[in-house]
């Protein structure tokens, strides 16, 4: 889901995690990267450092309030400043997700042979 919402001069852009990720990770940098790219091609080209920036100290955040090794999804929010340079990132609806169950014995399929 993508919404581009304008509030005066800010603007902003939403967008949904929704497979699991570590918010202190690659993956949740790749994820969101990934999803501006998608939507706002010029603030890659123009602020990734400050994007990518946000992102880091969001994930850091994210890991103090929840604790470490837990995987996130939810809804992302970017506001962008007149000039189209991201100043703030956050996020809502957070959904955290822990481990539940291991498996130590092998699962295994196979194609019956005619």
């Amino acid at each position: 889901m993508y919404i581009r919402v304008m509030r005066g001069n800010m603007e902003t852009v939403e967008f949904e995690i929704l497979r699991p990720v570590n918010p202190t990770g690659r993956s949740f940098i790749r994820y969101c990267y990934g999803a501006m790219a998608a939507r706002r091609r010029e603030v890659i080209d123009k602020y990734r450092r400050e994007y990518v920036r946000l992102l880091q100290r969001l994930g850091y955040k994210i890991e103090d309030k929840i604790g470490s090794g837990k995987l996130i999804t939810g809804k992302i929010i970017v506001e962008f400043d007149e000039e189209g340079k991201p100043i703030k990132v956050r996020i809502e609806e957070l959904t955290v997700w822990e481990k539940t169950k291991v498996v130590n014995e092998p699962v295994e399929v196979e194609l019956a042979l005619e």
